[in-house]
């Protein structure tokens, strides 16, 4: 199934920040989240929210839930894990 747009823009965060790059970075970064926000076409947006029916919404939150879930369970496996092999008495 094709991914459909998203009915705003999603800001990312550039990969590497160091003391020396952070300031330059930042500025550049909010310049680009403010173009994006206030260039994004909103009757887009409110067209894919008014068309795309509410199972689709529902759907895609599932799908965004459980990958939350799997994501904390695999964090938490990983914490028990070395919370063992450095013979923590904490127990979870």
């Amino acid at each position: 199934m094709p991914e459909r747009p998203l009915p705003f823009p999603l800001p990312v965060v550039p990969p590497r920040f160091t003391p020396l790059t952070a300031a330059a970075q930042n500025r550049k970064l909010a310049q680009k989240l403010y173009a994006d926000f206030f260039a994004w076409p909103i009757e887009r947006s409110r067209k894919i929210l008014e068309t795309t029916p509410p199972e689709v919404w529902e759907r895609e939150g599932e799908k965004r839930a459980l990958r939350i879930f799997h994501t904390a369970a695999e964090h938490s496996r990983r914490t028990k894990i070395s919370g063992k092999s450095h013979k923590r008495s904490r127990k979870f």
